[in-house]
């Protein structure tokens, strides 16, 4: 995914099924990437991670809706009209994306 003139884009990981959502940022396989992108997706939470991390909702053509970086441990964030999120390790890519970007896949 990237935003066109803000850098380089994000290694992320697809929950785009039940098991990888479940699993979160907590699955191996995440983990092995600057963070994942959630579909279908309006809503997270932090409880259980070590550190904050960014996220950003998405509306059905990948639009920011809404930020939240970074947001921190043991915390829940709900964003009415998302269809998806992207969540992202801070201490491995830092994204200057903002509210109104176009995410380009």
């Amino acid at each position: 995914m990237a935003v066109p003139n803000r850098g380089a884009a994000p290694d992320l990981y697809p929950a785009n099924t039940f098991i990888r959502r479940l699993k979160g940022l907590f699955s191996k396989s995440a983990r092995q990437h600057d963070g994942i992108w959630i579909k279908p997706c309006w809503s997270v939470h932090t409880f259980g991670f070590p550190h904050a991390i960014a996220v950003y909702f998405l509306d059905s053509n990948n639009k920011i809706l809404k930020s939240i970086t970074p947001m921190k441990k043991n915390r829940v964030a709900v964003c009415f009209g998302a269809t998806s999120t992207v969540e992202i390790y801070l201490q491995n890519y830092q994204p200057s994306w903002k509210v109104g970007d176009t995410i380009h896949v």
